[in-house]
């Protein structure tokens, strides 16, 4: 065991001493999961009523992905459950159901029930598309392909015997083929809007559909086309773009593992698409050489978009091994990007780095399997004066070997289930410029893991 330690420590040594290293749809409803009693008791409630052989189903995508969901329907502060499953004794059919607490509090009663279309349940969403007060439920079911899924739109109506006075039935008031759906109201009014996603490459086409609903149904107030080489619809966020609006962002991936964003906002009844023309993506602001998801970073509300920043050095590497920097923007309503600040993400080790607004791109690093040194190139381009250093030990390892981490001069970052952080810094020296310069203080507030 000490033999692999002293092993393990040199190989630290020598790569420090080298140099070379290493969504906010249905917001109201995102909360944790309901306790276990209380989902066992809708359960059992379903097996009771539909005589067994039932088999709930986790949506595949979207924010929602339990099989029973806890949601106010009906505004009266009261949580329903929907749950999804397959009925066994009506060949594998795909329903819904939706329970109401009983007036005492104690029990449960079932509405009628749904019964979806396709052979799985995709996506879930819960919106008030009306402004009624009352929610709506979206069903994404899942065909045979990517162009076989179909949306369902479900509101609820009023039931007509006197012994079901206080329950409701959803009826699908709106049917729609679709890739991907997401929720938002982007007009900031208090009543949510549907907005569609479609896109067939054998049909070399791509477009986003906006829908709002009245007392006439489901209506499709806009559509706009899209960049029709995506290879697929990777993840929508919506949150505050450009001028403090509501927007949507799509993040699509393509072949050889590039990405771009699609931003789409709603302009007096029509969708505005911020960024690209119809066709290839390449020509968008937005296209990264790399994959990444748009985010908020900060958690400020606002959304950022990605864009992609070779280091210093990095030149003549194949790009599949840039260590690349990311540069998150904002941008205004003309569609230009404007820089906020800067990470390396290291989705592989789990981690990032928030990088200090004062580095300029005289600022490089390095990474191989453990982690990553940051470095000051000076003046003759290939000095090089260390700033600080991550490195990423097995817990396991970590374990035998802290304490002589701590004596090398690193500190504890963070831990997880499989792995330590450890972060080192260098002194200021003549060599390094004091704005480079960070303190472990700063090292600790700009870490951060992935998730």
């Amino acid at each position: 065991m000490k033999r692999g330690i002293l092993f393990f420590l040199v190989s630290i040594v020598a790569l420090t001493a080298g140099g070379c290293m290493f969504d906010v749809q249905n917001a109201d409803i995102m909360r944790p999961p309901k306790l276990t009693t209380e989902f066992e008791e809708v359960k059992t409630v379903l097996d009771e009523f539909y005589g067994g052989g039932l088999k709930l189903m986790n949506p595949s995508s979207g924010v929602l992905r339990a099989a029973i969901q806890f949601v106010d329907l009906n505004n009266d502060q009261q949580e329903e459950a929907v749950a999804f499953f397959k009925d066994q004794n009506e060949q594998n059919a795909l329903k819904v159901a939706i329970l109401l607490k009983n007036s005492s509090g104690e029990g449960w009663r079932i509405l009628p029930t749904i019964v979806g279309i396709g052979y799985d349940v995709d996506q879930v969403g819960f919106p008030d598309l009306d402004g009624d007060g009352t929610k709506e439920i979206v069903v994404g079911w899942l065909g045979g392909s990517m162009l076989s899924k179909g949306l369902s739109v479900y509101k609820s109506n009023p039931l007509t015997t006197e012994s079901d006075q206080g329950l409701q039935r959803f009826e699908e008031i709106f049917r729609e083929v679709y890739t991907n759906f997401h929720i938002a109201d982007l007009d900031m009014d208090g009543t949510d809007e549907l907005v569609t996603f479609l896109l067939s490459r054998p049909d070399n086409m791509a477009e986003a559909s906006l829908y709002t609903l009245d007392q006439d149904g489901v209506k499709k107030q806009d559509e706009v086309s899209l960049a029709n080489d995506a290879n697929r619809y990777e993840r929508m966020i919506s949150g505050l773009v450009e001028d403090g609006r509501v927007g949507i962002v799509l993040d699509a991936s393509l072949s050889g593992g590039a990405s771009f964003s699609e931003v789409l906002v709603e302009r007096d009844g029509q969708l505005i698409r911020r960024f690209g023309t119809s066709g290839a993506s390449n020509k968008s602001a937005t296209y990264r050489l790399d994959f990444r998801l748009t985010e908020d970073v900060d958690r400020d509300g606002w959304i950022e978009i990605p864009t992609l920043i070779s280091p210093v050095g990095y030149d003549r590497v194949a790009k599949r091994d840039v260590p690349w920097i990311t540069l998150w923007n904002h941008w205004d309503s003309e569609g230009n990007l404007m820089p906020v600040f800067r990470t390396y993400d290291d989705q592989s080790l789990g981690f990032r780095i928030r990088m200090p607004q004062s580095w300029d791109n005289t600022v490089t690093l390095t990474r191989n399997d453990q982690g990553i040194a940051f470095a000051e190139v000076q003046e003759d381009g290939i000095e090089r004066v260390k700033i600080l250093e991550v490195l990423v030990i097995k817990r396991s390892d970590a374990e035998q070997v802290d304490a002589q981490m701590k004596s090398l001069g690193y500190f504890e970052l963070s831990r997880t289930m499989d792995h330590f952080y450890y972060g080192k810094t260098f002194p200021r020296d003549t060599l390094t410029m004091m704005e480079f310069g960070v303190s472990e203080q700063q090292l600790s507030d700009a870490f951060a893991l992935l998730n």
